[in-house]
């Protein structure tokens, strides 16, 4: 199948994102003049690596994920090793289950599957593609395991789920039904966005898990205000989001600007060891 099944759309020069699948996030494949890094996997669906021959012809590629989240690692098995934080790794070890209980379409034929190895990343680990140099800083609150990648040469942040718009919110929920997540808390979340808003000056976009645009820093702005107003009791009347994936469960939503947070109480506070 062309392209492994994937559609392309060029964010910059040497930023791809790929497209196409049910419940996948998205997956942005980062030219250097050496290598190129896939960031985030997606649901595995398609051929990635058809995919990133397509779009970088004979280079090597380097796979990294975001978080440990199904629709963000669940491609991993296409490649003999994905780099990933270490308290990403319960999460990436449970996608396969969760995988199971969300419509996805039909896998393309083919794809080869190995036993893929785990390579953990942390603070300050660099990337370099040729030319290009991406530095990871954890951003745990989504996840205790999230991270973001700065490539300060094209002036991205590649934030996974750390910022999103309102029209797919930032997730911190700690459990739809019978299924638990590993959100942290809002309060982490806050100390994340504050250690990526202290480097504003090296990034002028945003690139996220679920929103295929370049996002102004206005975005992480109004992440921030919203987490604040959250935890100092500011947020105003809270809106119920009940749609029929999340069941019979009470979730609030905070709106700002265009974006917004979907949280649970569990969820707003450091939990007391």
């Amino acid at each position: 199948m062309k392209n492994g099944g994937y559609q392309f759309k060029n964010i910059t020069e040497d930023i791809v994102l790929l497209y196409g699948f049910t419940n996948e996030c998205n997956m942005y494949a980062v030219k250097g003049t050496d290598k190129v890094m896939l960031i985030d996997t997606g649901m595995g669906t398609g051929d990635l690596k058809a995919a990133l021959d397509a779009i970088a012809p004979g280079k090597p590629c380097i796979a990294v994920n975001t978080h440990g989240h199904s629709d963000h690692c669940c491609g991993n098995n296409q490649f003999p090793e994905v780099y990933l934080h270490e308290l990403a790794y319960p999460d990436a070890d449970n996608a396969t289950e969760e995988k199971k209980t969300l419509p996805t379409d039909q896998e393309v034929e083919g794809i080869i599957k190995y036993e893929w190895r785990k390579v953990p990343v942390k603070e300050g680990d660099t990337f370099d593609l040729g030319g290009k140099v991406l530095e990871v800083i954890e951003t745990p609150g989504h996840t205790p395991g999230c991270i973001c990648l700065l490539d300060k040469t094209d002036r991205v942040l590649f934030c996974g789920d750390l910022v999103c718009s309102s029209d797919h919110c930032v997730h911190m929920l700690d459990h739809v039904e019978k299924l638990k997540f590993s959100t942290v808390s809002i309060e982490t979340l806050l100390r994340s966005l504050r250690k990526v808003e202290a480097r504003k000056e090296e990034y002028d976009y945003l690139l996220g898990g679920h929103d295929a645009f370049l996002m102004g820093k206005e975005y992480l702005d109004w992440v921030i205000e919203m987490c604040s107003s959250i935890l100092d009791g500011t947020a105003g009347a809270f809106h119920p989001q009940l749609p029929p994936v999340y069941g019979n469960i009470i979730c609030w939503k905070v709106e700002l600007g265009k974006s917004a947070i979907l949280y649970q109480d569990e969820t707003v506070f450091d939990k007391k060891s």
